[in-house]
């Protein structure tokens, strides 16, 4: 299995006890790309410019079942595009946390175990923020 430098869910590079990058695998990898797609706008990111879901084209739109629609869409698109996941493995649902935000709910099973990834949305500040 693919090892990586491993990154928190803010998207920072962490230090081992070691003193050296952490390293992620299995798990871990799966969440830190599922992470990344949710914080990647398509085109930003130059090795793969149809990597990301967008999400920030989201704001300023009504925190509505429409807009969430069109969240969980974004996701899921963002997911499976190149066959990272497949729709079978994940399911996203978008629901109303706030006035002005929005969480998708990232369901999966990752080694047997169900695993849940939380994706926020502030429609009006624009800030994505990935919780467990």
């Amino acid at each position: 299995m693919p090892t990586d430098i491993y990154m928190t869910l803010d998207g920072d590079i962490e230090v081992g006890q070691n003193g050296d990058l952490k390293l992620s695998h299995g798990a871990d990898q799966i969440l830190q790309g599922i992470m990344f797609r949710c914080k990647t706008v398509v085109g930003d990111f130059i090795l793969q410019k149809d990597c990301g879901a967008s999400l920030e084209f989201l704001i300023g739109e009504p925190n509505n079942r429409t807009t969430g629609y069109n969240m969980e869409s974004m996701i899921l698109d963002a997911l499976v595009h190149d066959g990272f996941l497949t729709e079978d493995q994940v399911t996203v649902t978008a629901v109303p946390v706030g006035p002005n935000k929005i969480t998708a709910v990232i369901v999966l099973t990752i080694d047997e175990q169900p695993t849940r990834l939380l994706a926020s949305l502030d429609l009006v500040e624009g800030e994505v923020v990935l919780t467990r």
